[in-house]
């Protein structure tokens, strides 16, 4: 089974060289000169958050956050929560300043932002968020 599997293989490496050697004698025959040494490989991109994943972790930290958090406190938590070891701030930062339910409430004497909902920046600051109610008319 596995030696069909290498002779499969075999063949399908072949016919890619073939198929190389085509487009060589093309762009010989149309004069287009390609030196291999100057094509550059593919840059590998690594993902390091899922589609969205980034957003609602962020969003989570805020939700149970008692008060608003600097950027950097939010980048820890994010990096804590994920197991990582490099400096994401750049992309926390960035990531809070686009969405819009986060809002800059301020600035530590450091001059780092703090960061909240945006329904946990308008309560009250005595401590008394009384929720809205939906009145009908009749």
């Amino acid at each position: 089974m596995l030696s069909r599997e290498l002779l499969d293989l075999e063949k399908l490496v072949a016919d890619k060289q073939a198929e190389i050697d085509t487009l060589d004698c093309t762009m010989l025959m149309l004069g287009i000169a390609c030196d291999m040494e100057l094509a550059r490989p593919r840059q590998v991109y690594t993902r390091t958050f899922g589609y969205g994943e980034l957003k609602r972790m962020i969003l989570g930290i805020l939700k149970y956050a008692d008060t608003p958090m600097t950027t950097r406190q939010v980048t820890d938590e994010v990096n804590r929560r994920k197991g990582l070891s490099q400096d994401y701030r750049q992309h926390v930062k960035r990531a809070l300043m686009r969405y819009r339910v986060t809002v800059q409430t301020g600035k530590t004497e450091t001059g780092e932002s703090l960061w909240a909902l945006k329904g946990q920046a308008a309560r009250a600051k005595d401590g008394c968020a009384s929720p809205l109610r939906l009145v009908r008319s009749q």
